[in-house]
């Protein structure tokens, strides 16, 4: 799913601390007031002084408008979530591994090993087979809940979860056994 966005902040958080060789030479002794306000900054108001934006700051010997150059921004990525930023463009990526990914994963894993052993007994592209698979409860939910497609990708008329004789593998992190039966 891609979804497109005026402003990263749904992706990324700011935090921001003074540019010294920018506000030194403007704030002299106050230098170290402002920067310390400065740090206090909320994400958003760095999100707006970054969209180009002044941010009126008090401090005890005036006021000082701040841009973006008088900062400098550090970006953190919200949990679950690669970032890539190139000028005013960001992506992000949730890497976020929710339950029906991780179950659709070992169902391909699954798929991918049915065929590598078809491949290996010799088998013709259009033999349908008997599966049966073996595992935690994981491999079963898998199973279950991508019963039509994996038999449908290996051309399975039957799948059964159940004790087998078959090829052992690793799927996900559970060992599996995994036996293809050719149907006459």
């Amino acid at each position: 799913k891609v979804t497109i966005r005026s402003d990263e902040s749904s992706i990324v958080s700011y935090s921001a601390k003074a540019n010294f060789k920018v506000l030194g030479s403007k704030l002299g002794k106050s230098m170290k007031e402002v920067a310390a306000q400065i740090q206090t900054l909320s994400s958003a108001e760095i999100a707006s002084i970054l969209d180009g934006n002044a941010y009126q700051m008090k401090y005890s010997d005036g006021e000082i408008a701040l841009s973006e150059g008088d900062l400098v921004v550090q970006r953190t990525e919200k949990e679950h979530v690669k970032v890539l930023n190139e000028g005013a463009i960001t992506v992000g990526f949730d890497t976020e591994i929710t339950e029906a990914l991780l179950l659709e994963g070992i169902a391909r894993d699954l798929v991918r090993f049915v065929q590598t052993e078809r491949k290996e007994k010799d088998f013709e592209v259009a033999d349908h087979i008997r599966l049966t698979v073996f595992g935690g409860e994981t491999l079963k939910k898998a199973a279950e809940t991508f019963g039509s497609y994996i038999k449908e990708e290996t051309l399975a008329d039957s799948l059964d979860f159940a004790e087998n004789d078959g090829s052992s593998t690793e799927i996900g992190d559970e060992q599996v056994s995994v036996k293809v039966v050719r149907v006459k």
